[in-house]
């Protein structure tokens, strides 16, 4: 470990551009934790803490159930195929090769829950907690986070990928949020039915006893609190399982040098694919049969193959392009909370449809930050293809990027349509909106492509996706306020959709401004094989 932290600083000082990115990521954090606790202090009328308290625990229980589940399928491991090569064979102690894999596992998860800090100002503002109580929050989500993987790692040795023991298992971690939902409505309904009640039973010591992610919940609240005789007794209760869980899994027959084996041999192999430009790794090591319902790109010359490429790969993996899964979760999660919204504040006088889609506009733009990220544009720059091809690289990137353009509008189109027509609000309010929601996701590729230009290809994904958080931050500013200048002073006097227009002007103009700046990045052959 000590080898590994040495050859780790070695790297950075090889590599400046990637040692200015974690400086500046740091001072990121340390930043948004200072303003977070000026906030904080300065703010006078503090929303409800149990608003705060039932959205911690449902991040808990996701993170909980999703990393079990995926546990259950193929395993967890807290090792690398170097460990497996050197450690394994090597003359040490099992347990200690465990118990350093455990060490690592935890700072890994630490180094990867970090991008929680981003979201410390906010709630030390909203919700008038210290920045003590913010670290104890992230701290919470990494232990449940660690202890998930710990878990996982049980339950697949237990199972011993017997279809049986699976099902049982997949059943008990159902379980974690039916008993969860169980316990709110029983409160609720006790309670009686009203806003209140549905906080008391969000923020009550009942859902506190749920495994883990309700202990963990439970403590973190009370220290805040300063309750700290309950919190004692729900860390207690909290390690007490953590190390039984270890312990359990050190004394059962289990081989685990077997167990760990396939699901690092599995995570290497999806490496190898991701830097060769292989996508489908994943479903070929699962063995999954694929139907063929059409071949060919049907179209493209020269630099536009890539398009019509990309467009083969969508219809893939969704049966219409451009319209997939994320576009579903989207449209979801905003219709639910403008509904939560809606029957919560009716009697708000300001909460228009206008303002409901405004909202919903912030959301979507969060969700697809996360999903659209990243396009099947990076994989070209791992094969020699892209470069080989006797066009000018501009016109190469702007049709290598166009999918992953074209996909943010065809979802605003989708999304606004639907939440105009729910909402009964102005339609150019809902246009207006969507086209926000598109040249944001300009705004995305447009970063992703100036990372690509500055650091390459970065392995930590956890940072880079805080580095890409960062430059939007600064790219999509000036339109954000010049919007908001509007809204505040002119609101009244002018259409809503009319505010959009600066937001909307500036972020295209600086996604194309930034494609042009890099416009070159196609010029020079660089691969990592």
């Amino acid at each position: 470990m000590r080898k590994e932290i040495k050859n780790g600083f070695k790297e950075l000082l090889h590599k400046p551009a990637k040692l200015v990115l974690y400086i500046v990521i740091t001072a990121f954090f340390v930043v948004m934790l200072v303003m977070g606790a000026f906030s904080a202090s300065e703010r006078q009328h503090a929303m409800d803490i149990r608003y705060l308290q039932a959205g911690y625990l449902a991040l808990l229980i996701f993170f909980l159930c999703s990393n079990l589940y995926a546990g259950l399928q193929r395993g967890a491991t807290f090792f690398s195929m170097s460990d497996v090569n050197y450690l394994f064979v090597s003359p040490l102690s099992s347990k200690r090769i465990l118990i350093y894999g455990l060490i690592k596992q935890m700072g890994s998860t630490i180094i990867t829950m970090l991008f929680l800090v981003c979201y410390s100002a906010t709630l030390m503002q909203n919700f008038s907690i210290s920045t003590v109580d913010m670290l104890l929050m992230i701290f919470g989500v990494m232990l449940v986070a660690f202890s998930a993987q710990v878990l996982s790692l049980l339950l697949y040795s237990v199972t011993n990928q017997d279809d049986r023991k699976v099902q049982i298992a997949r059943g008990i971690i159902t379980m974690i949020p039916v008993c969860a939902a169980l316990v709110l409505l029983f409160a609720y309904w006790q309670s009686g039915f009203s806003l209140d009640a549905m906080l008391t039973a969000m923020a009550g010591p009942q859902i506190e006893w749920i495994p883990i992610a309700g202990w963990v919940k439970g403590a973190v609240f009370a220290l805040i609190g300063k309750n700290f005789f309950r919190a004692l007794i729900l860390i207690g209760v909290f390690v007490l399982a953590l190390l039984g869980i270890i312990i359990a899994f050190i004394k059962s027959d289990a081989d685990y040098y077997e167990d760990v084996l396939d699901m690092t041999e599995h995570n290497y192999a999806i490496q190898r694919a991701a830097k060769s430009g292989r996508t489908s790794a994943n479903a070929a090591l699962r063995s999954r049969k694929i139907r063929v319902n059409k071949t060919g790109l049907n179209g493209g010359w020269g630099a536009s193959t890539f398009f019509y490429k990309h467009i083969l790969e969508m219809r893939r993996k969704d049966r219409l392009p451009f319209v997939g899964k994320s576009t579903v979760a989207c449209l979801a999660i905003c219709l639910v909370v403008s509904k939560i919204i809606e029957i919560n504040f009716a009697a708000e006088e300001d909460m228009s449809s206008g303002m409901l889609m405004m909202m919903c506009l912030i959301i979507a733009g969060y969700v697809e930050y996360f999903m659209q990220v990243s396009g099947p544009w990076t994989l070209e720059l791992v094969k020699p293809y892209i470069y080989l091809v006797p066009e000018k690289p501009f016109k190469k990137l702007l049709w290598a990027v166009l999918t992953s353009i074209i996909k943010p509008f065809v979802d605003a189109v989708i999304l606004f349509t639907v939440m105009c027509a729910v909402l009964r609000g102005n339609p150019l309010t809902a246009i207006s909106c969507a086209l926000c929601l598109g040249t944001l996701g300009m705004a995305f590729i447009s970063v992703s492509v100036l990372s690509e230009r500055l650091f390459g290809r970065v392995q930590n994904k956890g940072l880079i996706v805080i580095f890409y958080l960062l430059v939007l931050m600064v790219i999509v500013l000036p339109g954000v306020i010049a919007s908001g200048y509007l809204v505040s002073q002119f609101l009244p006097q002018i259409p809503g959709w009319v505010c959009g227009l600066p937001a909307i002007f500036w972020n295209a103009l600086a996604s194309i401004g930034i494609f042009a700046a890099c416009r070159n990045i196609l010029e020079n052959t660089e691969m990592e094989l």
